[in-house]
This record gives structure tokens, sequence and C-alpha cells, in this order.
């Protein structure tokens, strides 16, 4: 019933009954994630995204929408590891097979895996100074 709520633009009802629930559930976490980032809490929308996955790391979606959050704040290594987590759950044959957003989301993060791992490579790349020939090394050559 939460799910529907949020749906319909009501994440703070959804919040109160989600309130009432067992905490210890990944659907539940990752409900009141969905009520936060309905929101725009993108930050407190954080903690439950990361207990969701803690609670069920088999779950390739925890990890994707884990990562979308990150992605957002802006926050590249986390989203790094989060990312890589997806793809690697991702390969174990679940109920997401037959999600047809499923496979783009894997080449999505194929692409940002990539791009995240470049630009990390390139802000740690000392940058090298082009030594310039003298004009005496010149006329020697």
């Amino acid at each position: 019933r939460a799910i529907e709520l949020i749906a319909d633009g009501a994440p703070a009802r959804a919040q109160l009954l989600l309130a009432r629930c067992k905490q210890d559930s990944a659907d539940v976490a990752a409900a009141q994630a969905a009520c936060l980032l309905a929101k725009n809490e993108l930050a407190d929308a954080l903690a439950p995204l990361q207990r969701a996955a803690d609670l069920e790391p088999a779950f390739a979606l925890h990890h994707w929408n884990l990562a979308a959050t990150l992605h957002q704040l802006g926050d590249r290594d986390a989203c790094l590891a989060s990312l890589r987590r997806f793809l690697t759950t991702a390969q174990t044959p679940s109920g997401l097979a037959g999600d047809p957003d499923h496979p783009a989301r894997v080449g999505l993060a194929l692409r940002m895996v990539s791009e995240l791992e470049r630009t990390a490579r390139l802000a740690r790349a000392p940058r090298r100074r082009r030594r310039r020939r003298t004009a005496a090394a010149r006329r020697s050559e």
C-alpha cells in the first residue's frame, strides 16, 4: 500500500504506514528511501538505501538505486562502488531478468563504470611536463 501511495504522490502518508512496519526488512527500507526520494530528500535517502542493500545484498536493484542517488549527490567513488556491486549482482539470475528495463540498466552501468574509472585515473595521474628542445638540441639532430 505504501508503494501505491508513493506512486500517487503521497509520500508523507506512505511514511506513516511504513513507520508501523517491521524495520529489519529490505523492502521496508527501500520503500522508506523511495518516500524520501519522492520528496527530493536525497541525502536522507542514503541510509535506508544502504540498509536495503545490506539486508538483501543479492538483489541488484538496491545497489542500482543507491548508485543513482550517490550519482545525483556527486559522490563519484561511492557511486562507482555501488555500480560495481550492481553489475556483480545483476549477473545472477533473478526476477529482474524479466524486467524490460534491466538490460538498459546494465548497459548504462557499464558505461558509467567505464567513465568513472577513466575520470579517477585522470585525477590520480601526475601531469608530465614536456621538455622543450633547446635550439642547440634541434640543430644537432
